[in-house]
């Protein structure tokens, strides 16, 4: 009986300790919050380091981490310790949620950033194994087509863009997919194959917001093609409703004196 007081006591104890713990951290937490949404990210920083540093485990370090990566990322560009923290954040908590956040994170700054295409590929496929069949394994699926595409691999991004169309049918970035493979065809100048693909894009896709950008490369497409006509026809087709009108207009002028000058018959002066 003496026992039995003696450790449902210490049973009590520990409870209120790890219930203080956790209202300290949480209270902590909410005050790295507050700094960050008053712009103060140096501080917001440094609570989140004391919050990493004096609580071994628990959700709110994992977000605390994250938190102290996106401070290095986003508003203090320290780019190499944002890596450091996001890595430290996948190798302790490799299935959790954050960890998850923190592979997409790492993929951007290498993607967008360092300009360094293979270690984004890395980590978008990290994304992919660890949530396949997922809005983020589709949303990474075509950033490694793009990834692709700025390593010069045309072949390798258009299979990999293919791969967002057949794997993830119904995520929202399909025609991202699509339109992705029309402009890959188009920079290396196969406008056949860029037509098709964007075409596909209109057709598959008739609430895309992508739709105009895809109708207006298309008229692109058959002006350097030498198809003046089919090409004035779908500038026209998009006037009223592109973002840019005054822009469709120019290309029209444009186009029109092209057709002019190859209609004009010449004469000769004798």
């Amino acid at each position: 009986m003496f026992y039995r007081r003696i450790i449902c006591c210490l049973l009590g104890l520990l409870l209120i300790g790890t219930i203080g713990c956790q209202s300290k951290i949480e209270s902590e937490f909410e005050k790295a919050q507050v700094f960050i949404s008053k712009g103060d990210y140096v501080n917001a920083l440094k609570v989140f380091e004391g919050i990493i540093s004096r609580y071994p485990s628990g959700e709110l370090v994992e977000q605390s981490i994250f938190w102290a990566g996106n401070i290095d990322y986003l508003y203090l560009k320290k780019y190499q310790s944002a890596l450091e923290r996001f890595e430290e954040l996948v190798v302790s908590y490799p299935k959790s949620s954050w960890a998850q956040a923190a592979r997409l994170n790492m993929a951007a700054i290498y993607e967008e950033v360092l300009n360094n295409p293979q270690a984004a590929i890395m980590q978008y496929q990290e994304v992919i194994d660890f949530a396949p069949g997922t809005a983020q394994a589709a949303f990474s699926q075509l950033h490694i087509a793009y990834c692709y595409d700025k390593l010069d691999s045309a072949k390798q991004a258009v299979i990999e863009a293919q791969m967002v169309i057949e794997k993830y049918p119904q995520s929202k970035y399909v025609d991202n997919a699509r339109l992705a493979i029309g402009e890959i065809y188009f920079v290396r100048g196969e406008y056949e194959l860029a037509i098709k693909a964007y075409q596909e894009l209109i057709d598959k896709h008739p609430q895309s917001e992508l739709q105009i950008e895809a109708k207006f490369d298309q008229a692109v497409c058959w002006e350097e093609m030498g198809e003046l006509e089919k090409a004035l026809a779908g500038y026209k087709a998009i006037m009223k409703d592109h973002p840019n009108p005054s822009m469709i207009e120019h290309q029209i002028k444009n186009l029109r004196a092209k057709i002019a000058k190859k209609n004009k018959k010449w004469k000769p002066k004798w």
